[in-house]
């Protein structure tokens, strides 16, 4: 079983990934939801999700560029070698979200 310990940086990036897609998603989905329920056809909606939706995007669009970073260093790991005092693994806490 792969736990979040045993992955590399990059899959945990993309994990993070699909987290936030998911978000967004639900996101979108309530403000079609709460339009639906209160059976209103204008924008209101939409507007007052607006600026969470334009956060999610931006942490998506910030961690995209994460994912194409890591995937650079790990294609180029094999051919560089770590500076002085990055020869140790990075250790992460047990528990808690960093």
């Amino acid at each position: 079983m792969t736990t979040f310990w045993n992955k590399t940086e990059l899959e945990r990036l993309q994990d993070f990934r699909v987290i936030l897609v998911a978000r967004r998603r639900q996101a979108v989905q309530s403000v079609f939801e709460l339009r639906e329920a209160n059976k209103e056809t204008d924008s209101a909606y939409g507007y007052k999700a607006g600026p969470e939706f334009r956060a999610i995007q931006d942490q998506i669009e910030a961690v995209d560029r994460a994912i194409e970073d890591e995937a650079r260093i790990e294609s180029s790991t094999q051919t560089l070698k770590r500076p002085a005092g990055f020869n140790q693994p990075i250790e992460y806490p047990k528990s808690g979200i960093v």
